[in-house]
Parts: structure tokens; sequence; C-alpha cells
């Protein structure tokens, strides 16, 4: 199941509820944001097994609210329509190293780091110390 495509689809409905203005609860915008900063978690450090599960709390709390106010609000078949593309989005799979990563875990925080990228034009013995 690729997160990243599930949350992108439930921020556009929490964008269309917005313009339609619809009031939502800070706990849901919580986990909405929280699902995301773990998606970016599990992105940077695929290891680790919890992310996963709590990125699966935090999208389930969200979906179900979504869709159930956007049922009563807006009828059935605007929740049937975000459910269609909820559906595709979980069963899509993105392309791995689309974006790049800005966190790298097991860096010692002591010390400062700078990306440096090698360039052919500069000899690989100029940039040694």
């Amino acid at each position: 199941m690729t997160y990243l495509a599930v949350w992108k689809v439930l921020e556009e409905m929490v964008t269309d509820f917005r313009k339609k203005e619809v009031a939502i609860p800070s706990e849901v915008m919580s986990s909405l944001k929280s699902a995301k900063t773990m998606i970016n978690i599990l992105e940077a450090d695929p290891a680790c097994g919890e992310t996963a599960q709590k990125i699966e709390e935090h999208l389930g709390s969200v979906e179900p609210f979504l869709v159930s106010e956007g049922q009563k609000r807006f009828g059935t078949d605007y929740a049937e329509e975000w459910i269609k593309r909820l559906d595709e989005a979980g069963r899509k799979m993105l392309e791995k190293g689309k974006g790049e990563k800005r966190f790298i875990p097991g860096l010692p925080r002591e010390q400062k780091w700078i990306r440096v990228k090698p360039s052919t034009e500069l000899p690989i013995e100029k940039v040694k110390p």
C-alpha cells in the first residue's frame, strides 16, 4: 500500500471540504499531519517496523471521518466517489526515488554535515582533503 498516495487523496478531500466551507476538527487535521510526518520517516528509514502501523492508525482515523461527513453533507454519490479514489490510491504503486531524501538516519549529531556532489569536471584528488 502506498501511504503517500492515500494521504494525498485525503488532503484533496480536506481541501474540497474547505472550499465548501465545512469545518474540520483539529484532531482530524492533527492526525493527517502526523501521518505525513510518519510517511517521511518511513521513507527515510524503512527498517522502522512500527512506523507503518502508526501511519495506518492515523490514516484510519482520518478517512472514516471525512467519508462519513461527506456522505452526511453532500450525499452518497460524493462519498462513493472519494472511496473509489482512495481505493485506487491504495493500489497505486509510486516510483521509487521520486523525491529527494532530506533526512539521513545514523549520522552523528555532534558534527556538522554538508552534502557534496562531485562533478566530472573536478578530479577526485582535489576533493579529498
